[in-house]
C-alpha cells in the first residue's frame, strides 16, 4: 500500500491495513483475498434511488509488472457476488499519468477503468448485465452502510488480482 508521497508500510505486509496511514492509500495491491469499503448508507431514510454506481482502476498483480498476466477479479455488494471480470495483465512499460515521481518505473503503472452500476433491473459491470440482483435484492436502502468488496476468489481460474 502506498500514498502520494511514499510507501505506507513494508511491501506485502498486512500490518499497514491496521495503521492510521491506510487512509492515505492511493494504490493497494494483493494477490489473494479482498478489500472491503463500507460507505455510509445515505439512502436508509427511503430517499428515492434509481441507480448506484462504483468506478475504479484495477489490474492484475505480478512481480514488478507483466502485461500478459490474467487475473479474475470479483466484486460483491452487501455480501452478494455481482460481477467478475478478467484483467489482462499487470500493466507497465510506460509511466502512468497520475503516478507520483517517487513511484518506481519497474512497478505496475496503470490499470483499466471498471464500472459497476446497480439499478432496479440488476447489476451492470462495464456496461453488461452481470446479475439480476437489483437495488432491492441487494438491500441498498437497508442497514447503516453499503459494502463494496473487490477481491480474488480462492477458486478463481486466474489468481493474482
Amino acid at each position: 500500500m502506498s500514498g502520494k508521497k511514499a510507501p505506507l508500510g513494508i511491501d506485502d505486509s498486512t500490518q499497514v491495513f491496521y495503521s492510521a496511514s491506510r487512509h492515505h492509500a492511493q494504490i493497494v495491491w494483493f494477490t489473494s483475498g479482498y478489500l472491503e469499503y463500507r460507505f455510509p448508507n445515505l439512502f436508509a431514510n427511503q430517499q428515492a434511488l434509481s441507480k448506484l454506481g462504483f468506478s475504479f482502476e484495477a489490474c492484475s498483480e505480478a512481480p514488478d509488472y507483466n502485461n500478459d498476466w490474467p487475473s479474475d477479479i470479483t466484486e460483491w455488494i452487501n455480501g452478494s457476488e455481482v460481477f467478475t471480470f478478467r484483467s489482462a495483465g499487470d500493466f507497465g512499460g510506460k509511466r502512468g499519468l497520475l503516478n507520483p515521481d517517487w513511484w518506481p518505473e519497474r512497478s505496475s503503472q496503470y490499470g483499466e477503468l471498471h464500472q459497476l452500476e446497480i439499478t432496479g433491473e440488476g447489476c451492470f459491470g462495464d456496461g453488461k448485465k452481470t446479475s439480476g440482483k437489483g437495488l432491492d435484492a441487494l438491500k441498498i436502502k437497508g442497514g447503516e452502510f453499503i459494502s463494496f468488496r473487490i477481491g480474488v476468489k480462492e477458486d478463481a481460474e486466474y489468481v493474482g488480482g
